[in-house]
């Protein structure tokens, strides 16, 4: 796997779509440019790969529609995807506008909502098999917007969404029955549960328009990094430890900078569960950035303890070993010799 940045109006993108079977091209927070829409689909075209296109157009439906036009109307073979409103715990650009408009604009009744995890499950679908034309996406069941706006207002009471723009149309009504029909398709999550792990998201950090951030002297829960970059933005993206199409699907990335981890105390418990990597991981990772806090970790090791001093790898917890190494001199003496016991 290779990472290419670069606008969608230089050269490489037409040599990228070239190599590429399918071409995804995801969506943004504002409105599609139309001449990214119509470069994209050119490379495609150009590069005989078929285009895979998510659409807000259920949710901001005049600038989508448009771009969903020049979409179809290419040459190059594509699929739109339009999807209900993205939820979930990352709470990103996109999220952050839906819980915008649940907690502020007046919504009210049924809504369908799509968790973000299911959303990457259908476009690795969709990669995968031929189909072309459009599909609508979301959970099977609904959520009152009444009872999203209690339970998002339970993680954070006095919850402030100033200066983020909800979707045009919040309330989304996708029709569902060529995803049941054609694609067998049925959402992990359901609308309450998405809405809940989005809560879960927004625990201990505020809403801004770019998406939710950490509050000072809060403990929110941790989250991956999408981009499995590094502490230090100029390093080089974060490696696997499995071979290339081995890892497992809860796999920690390894900093090169902290390489070593160890299964000390953990030698006897077999591979967990999805739900019991979700529980521990979670809890564990919480403990380690209060440590961090009180330990006042330089910020390359600090990163690296917060997100990595518990990993998972095969389904197993490790210890990060290194982390452990370099934050040894700030830590006290008795915890320092059970650091180093760990570690041996």
């Amino acid at each position: 796997m290779s990472f290419t940045c670069a606008g969608l109006d230089h050269p490489v993108v037409r040599a990228l779509a070239a190599d590429a079977d399918v071409v995804v091209q995801l969506p943004s927070s504002g409105p599609p440019r139309q001449a990214d829409v119509v470069r994209v689909g050119d490379a495609a075209a150009r590069g005989g790969s078929r285009l895979v296109f998510p659409s807000l157009s259920l949710l901001a439906p005049s600038p989508w529609r448009q771009a969903e036009e020049l979409v179809t109307s290419g040459w190059a073979p594509s699929l739109v995807v339009r999807i209900a409103a993205p939820v979930g715990r990352r709470v990103d650009a996109l999220v952050a506008r839906t819980v915008a408009g649940l907690l502020d604009a007046p919504v009210s009744g049924p809504q369908h909502v799509l968790h973000v995890d299911d959303l990457v499950r259908f476009l690795v679908m969709a990669v995968e098999v031929e189909h072309t034309g459009a599909v609508d996406l979301g959970t099977a069941d609904v959520i009152d917007a009444a009872a999203a706006r209690h339970v998002l207002l339970g993680a954070e009471p006095r919850r402030g969404t100033r200066g983020i723009r909800p979707w045009p149309r919040p309330v989304s009504t996708p029709d569902l029955v060529p995803l049941q029909r054609d694609w067998g398709f049925e959402c992990g999550w359901s609308a309450l549960d998405a809405v809940a792990d989005t809560a879960r998201g927004l625990a201990g950090r505020k809403l801004e328009a770019g998406g939710a951030v950490a509050v000072p002297n809060r403990f929110p829960m941790p989250v991956e990094d999408p981009g499995s970059r590094a502490a230090d933005p100029a390093r080089a993206p974060l490696a696997g430890a499995a071979p290339e199409g081995a890892e497992g699907e809860f796999d920690s990335r390894i900093d090169p900078r902290f390489p070593v981890f160890v299964a000390a105390g953990f030698a006897d418990s077999g591979p967990l569960t999805p739900m019991s990597l979700e529980v521990h991981l979670t809890g564990l990772r919480m403990a380690a950035r209060a440590g961090s806090r009180l330990l006042n970790l330089p910020p390359a090791v600090g990163t690296e303890w917060d997100t990595r001093l518990v990993a998972s790898f095969g389904h197993r917890i490790y210890l990060g070993a290194s982390a452990l190494a370099a934050a040894q001199p700030r830590l006290p003496a008795r915890a320092s010799a059970l650091a180093a016991s760990l570690r041996a």
